[in-house]
């Protein structure tokens, strides 16, 4: 029993000593919390970027202790200088960061660099069926190149044939009623006549052989005679009238069967064939896609925060293509359009027309490949066409 309760004894002394310790920490973390909540603010630095020395406070604290030192706590940006401001950094979401990440250009001053601009088809054709009917040929093939006027393809064009035939029959017949002069003739034989009959009984009416009815009824004839003259030259003009009408509807059924005719009138390339023959088209539907190969649109996005879209106006352009074997293409142009709105919050785009080459038999600049551009804004804008220089030497490149 004795053992026992000298073992319960030193356990409540533990206990007690336990408590006290931790009665002391609370006490001391509640301390340092009352120090930083009355130096709120960083010290003012020095004129040198050094730190104020320590207060001391001499009189009893909150806590009853005395002479507790109170250390300032430390600026969290250190002066780069005697005189310089606390550093500010940006946020992954500052404008900063938003022109980095969105327009992908890097500024080096008099030059702008723009990274991952696009390819696209100066002329890009969605060759339409311009009437109904069911294809009977298609003459070219995908990557063939072709020449203004050349005839891609043909609809059936036979019922409009038909029609045609017609139209040419009602227009001889209307020219053949319009040529004709016998009704006109015989009106005038019989207005000569009744002319005739009507001076002789106006000569024995006054001899008293005629009377005053026979002499009324020839002038009657007369001028009815007069009347069919005027009928025969209104009907020939009818006719004429009749027969441009027939000659106007004979030219419209041979522009039906022209339209039945595909044509290409553009210089360039046949990229997709969308339609074979016996497939019926309607009016409107795609045949097939052309695309001109000399000229492209390199498009690209710029920062409306650090680049205002007046200023980028006919700036010359450099742009440059990295090829599979390690070569650096450039194209020379200038910006030649600038969206009228943005993008987005941040962006506008622009377009930039070059000026293709080729590289054996296949062109160097292809929609979808990635290049980048510098714009020289430390050059004067350009007025006009750059590539007007090198239109001719691509044209003769085009059927090459």
């Amino acid at each position: 029993m004795e053992t026992q309760t000298y073992f319960s004894k030193v356990e409540f002394r533990y206990l007690r000593w336990s408590v006290v310790g931790l009665i002391a920490l609370v006490v001391g973390v509640l301390t340092s919390v009352d120090a930083i909540g009355q130096d709120s603010q960083f010290a003012p630095l020095g004129n040198r970027g050094q730190l104020p020395a320590p207060k001391f406070s001499n009189g009893p604290s909150s806590n009853g202790s005395t002479n507790r030192l109170t250390a300032p706590k430390p600026p969290m940006f250190a002066p780069v200088g005697a005189s310089a401001a606390p550093k500010q950094f940006a946020s992954p979401l500052s404008p900063r960061a938003i022109q980095t990440n969105s327009s992908r250009s890097r500024d080096s001053g008099s030059k702008i660099e723009v990274q991952h601009c696009s390819i696209e088809f100066v002329d890009d054709i969605k060759l339409p069926a311009l009437e109904a009917g069911a294809i009977t040929s298609i003459n070219v093939q995908e990557g063939q190149f072709i020449t203004a006027g050349t005839i891609v393809g043909q609809i059936d064009d036979t019922l409009p044939h038909f029609e045609l035939d017609r139209a040419k029959l009602r227009y001889q017949n209307a020219f053949q009623a319009a040529k004709d002069t016998t009704s006109i003739l015989a009106a005038q034989k019989e207005q000569e006549l009744a002319q005739s009959i009507y001076e002789k009984n106006r000569r024995l009416r006054s001899s008293g052989s005629r009377s005053e009815s026979e002499l009324k009824e020839s002038r009657f004839q007369k001028e009815i005679a007069s009347l069919k003259l005027d009928k025969a030259d209104n009907d020939r003009e009818m006719a004429f009238g009749e027969a441009k009408v027939e000659l106007a509807a004979m030219d419209s059924v041979k522009q039906r069967i022209a339209r039945h005719t595909l044509r290409s009138d553009y210089n360039a390339y046949v990229v997709d064939i969308f339609k074979k023959p016996q497939e019926y088209v309607n009016i409107g539907d795609e045949v097939m896609r052309l695309a001109r190969m000399d000229q492209m649109w390199v498009q690209a996005s710029l920062n409306a925060k650090s680049l205002n879209a007046a200023d980028t106006e006919n700036r010359p352009v450099t742009v440059t293509l990295q090829t599979a074997n390690g070569k650096e293409e450039t194209f020379e142009g200038k910006i030649d359009q600038v969206s009228l709105e943005n993008v987005s919050a941040d962006e506008y785009q622009v377009k930039i027309k070059v000026q293709n080459r080729r590289e054996g038999n296949s062109w160097l600049l292809r929609p979808f490949s990635q290049v980048s551009m510098v714009i020289h804004m430390d050059r004067d804008p350009i007025n006009g066409d750059v590539s007007s220089s090198r239109a001719q030497q691509a044209q003769l490149q085009l059927g090459n």
